[in-house]
């Protein structure tokens, strides 16, 4: 008789064990799902956020090169070479209207032995691009570009007799600046990638160097712009940024102005990241050849958001 009893306390205590222990299964599952939900909720918000407002965006690198030589018996010069570069992205959607301000400088100098210091990169870049979506592939744009330069430009020569080293100044800050405005339509067949063309008006401001606005002060005239916009992650920690524009004036269409700017980023970790960059210029009323830039190197970046 007192097996009994016993058996039922051990049934009783068994059965309050399987029902706490799912209890707190449920308690867990709830909690699980409760986080979730948050989780969605913060991503859903941060998403309308990004839909309907500003997105700033904006990185800062810094490029170093140094080399140094004392009693080298295979030869050298001692050598620094240094340029910073700072990229800014505003973004602003509010349902179909999208709005972008993009800005870009770079500013570097080099010294190779007993040369004077030489500029190895300027530039100041400012374009502001507004777009309507109408229907799908029906987006009509409006924008305006601006560009320029920091500091004077030289050019070098050494002289025929003595062999010193002389410089020739050629441009500086606003002579020239390049400013374009445009309209037309874009359409954006995939991620990361835009397309757009549109009537243009073009003004070359000088302020000693006319050479640049066909020997007056300001040129003025008015084209077709075509400008194809790249910029996507190709692969891991790989982003290629490329630009290619083509502009030409309707009194001179047989002469097209043409402007690619090409950026390969490897990221290597958070701080550290080796850049790739390629520019050609052609512009026939300056010069009638292809203006090549090319710049490599490891450096540190730093992003504001």
């Amino acid at each position: 008789m007192k097996k009994k009893p016993l058996l039922a306390l051990l049934l009783l205590i068994g059965f309050c064990s399987v029902t706490v222990l799912n209890a707190q299964d449920d308690i867990f599952k709830d909690w699980e799902k409760r986080k979730k939900s948050a989780k969605s909720h913060i991503k859903k918000k941060k998403e309308e956020e990004f839909k309907n407002g500003w997105t700033p965006s904006m990185v800062s690198a810094i490029l170093l090169t140094q080399s140094s030589y004392k009693d080298w018996s295979k030869g050298g010069e001692n050598s620094l070479a240094w340029t910073l570069n700072h990229d800014g992205l505003f973004v602003y959607r509010k349902d179909r209207f999208f709005g972008l301000i993009e800005f870009k400088t770079a500013f570097g100098q080099s010294k190779l032995g007993s040369q004077q210091v030489r500029k190895t990169e300027d530039r100041l870049q400012l374009e502001t691009t507004m777009r309507l979506r109408l229907k799908k592939y029906l987006t009509p744009f409006i924008s305006n570009l601006i560009q320029t330069q920091f500091a004077p430009g030289y050019r070098y020569n050494k002289d025929p007799v003595t062999g010193a080293e002389a410089r020739e100044q050629i441009s500086d800050f606003w002579d020239p600046a390049y400013v374009y405005q445009s309209l037309g339509l874009v359409t954006i067949p995939t991620k990361g990638v835009s397309i757009r063309l549109g009537v243009a008006v073009r003004e070359i401001f000088t302020r000693r160097f006319h050479n640049y606005s066909g020997g007056d002060w300001v040129q003025v005239d008015s084209g077709l712009e075509l400008v194809y916009d790249f910029n996507r992650n190709v692969a891991q920690n790989t982003l290629i940024k490329s630009n290619f524009r083509l502009y030409s004036a309707f009194n001179d269409f047989q002469e097209v102005n043409i402007v690619w700017d090409n950026q390969l980023i490897l990221k290597i970790n958070k701080i550290f990241s080796a850049n790739a960059k390629a520019m050609l210029i052609y512009d026939p009323e300056v010069i009638k050849t292809m203006q090549i830039q090319e710049i490599l190197g490891i450096g540190i970046n730093y992003s504001f958001f």
